[in-house]
């Protein structure tokens, strides 16, 4: 299995970014992490052990309420993207659950506003790389 650029693609000419170029190592690794990790207060820092997905779960939601709580929902910046385009990530799950949390707004990606082709995706607007050579600092 392999995951490669278009060479004809008139920005990237194929070239993909180091989180993408290792996509099937990184998924498909005997060494994944299969089962959530929490920290061991007891044990002293860096170490974890492992937790149950409810345990984890629940970890997460009690630190997401003391920071809204303590600080305000706005000093949640949630960063997200397609992930491993499950079906959290890629069907707007996170948006919603960010949203409804009252979290900081956020472009959601830095990777598709990297380099689009002009009219080829939703953010067209964006500056196209191609012009540079024709460009001056501000």
């Amino acid at each position: 299995m392999r995951v490669q650029g278009n060479p004809e693609h008139p920005v990237t000419q194929g070239f993909l970014c180091t989180k993408v170029n290792r996509y099937v190592e990184r998924t498909y690794h005997r060494d994944r992490l299969t089962t959530p990790l929490t920290t061991s207060r007891s044990q002293g820092r860096g170490r974890f052990e492992p937790a149950t997905w409810d345990e984890a779960l629940d970890d997460i939601a009690r630190r997401l309420g003391e920071i809204r709580d303590t600080y305000g929902p706005e000093a949640i910046l949630p960063y997200s993207y397609a992930g491993t385009m499950g079906l959290v990530q890629s069907e707007s799950m996170d948006r919603r659950f960010f949203h409804k949390l009252g979290a900081s707004l956020l472009a959601r990606t830095i990777c598709a506003a990297a380099g689009p082709k002009r009219g080829s995706t939703p953010t067209a607007t964006a500056w196209d790389p191609r012009r540079k050579k024709r460009s001056t600092p501000v």
